[in-house]
């Protein structure tokens, strides 16, 4: 048995070895077609593919080596696919990310602009949103961090050492979470892999679940995720699913890539950010401490 797994890794070892660089992959994909990149990484590897689509592809390479890549081989199994996978999957991220940044920001920059007005012109915390949520929502971010303290010197001065860059952020893991929720409505959906404790929460709120587990349920039930475990496992199952449908839309103009959009309103927000910080600190600090 186990002569058979060092043949299997052996054999697939040598089939890595022949598929397309990243660079390569890049090339392909700059060829805006989903075939015609099948057709040349069947050439480069010397195997006649028949699919037509990545999904079908992955079936293929899993069929021709199920013989090699044994039950007693899943890592080998799992290498093969994770490369071809995260070639394709960099190089169309990298040509969208290049030629399409505007498919990121046709949401996030207007957001941003709005947002940056209501701070100039609000006299009231609680009237200032981002997109759907308020402040309040936001603000509730540090509490974990001071929820231990009762002292308001130390928690003035641990507010200020607190970025609330880091708390408006969490505007745009919301938004994505939100397009989780709403796929079918999305061509792509594609967004961190590290799920934050706060998404999970803004789920269960979204969904009105008692409970997180209940959460789960809902949206394996939603997207036919079978035994979904918990709600990480959960997230990453969904990840997967929308990267294999993400991956058959090459020439699609709907694409959105969530994870560049994070990136976007990273860098969008801190203006934001330091505006509420200025006109609201007090204000803010006092909110949090009542919390």
């Amino acid at each position: 048995m186990k002569g058979n797994a060092i043949y299997a890794i052996s054999r697939s070892r040598a089939f890595l070895s022949k598929l397309p660089s990243l660079s390569e992959t890049e090339k392909y994909v700059e060829l805006g077609s989903e075939k015609e990149l099948l057709d040349r990484i069947a050439r480069k590897i010397n195997y006649p593919i028949q699919a037509s689509t990545i999904e079908e592809y992955f079936k293929e390479l899993v069929g021709r080596f199920a013989y090699e890549l044994s039950k007693e081989t899943p890592k080998a199994l799992g290498e093969l696919n994770a490369l071809v996978l995260e070639n394709i999957k960099k190089a169309f991220f990298k040509k969208i990310t290049e030629h399409n940044l505007h498919y990121y920001t046709y949401e996030a920059k207007p957001l941003a602009e709005d947002a940056l007005k209501k701070v100039e012109s609000a006299n009231d915390l609680n009237k200032i949103k981002l997109g759907n949520y308020t402040l309040d929502l936001l603000i509730k971010f540090p509490i974990e961090i001071l929820q231990n303290t009762k002292d308001p010197g130390l928690l003035e001065f641990a507010f200020e050492k607190i970025e609330i860059t880091e708390i408006i952020k969490h505007a745009g893991y919301n938004l994505a979470t939100q397009a989780l929720i709403d796929l079918h409505n999305y061509k792509v959906c594609a967004f961190a892999s590290q799920t934050p404790f706060s998404e999970s929460l803004y789920i269960k709120q979204k969904i009105k679940c008692k409970d997180l587990q209940e959460a789960v349920m809902y949206l394996s039930k939603k997207y036919n995720v079978e035994n979904p475990g918990n709600f990480d496992t959960l997230s990453n199952k969904l990840i997967y699913i929308t990267n294999m449908y993400e991956l058959s839309n090459f020439s699609d103009k709907n694409v959105i890539n969530f994870i560049e959009i994070l990136k976007v309103y990273e860098k969008i927000f801190i203006g934001i950010a330091n505006s509420i910080k200025e006109k609201f600190g007090k204000e803010i600090i006092k909110k949090v401490y009542s919390l």
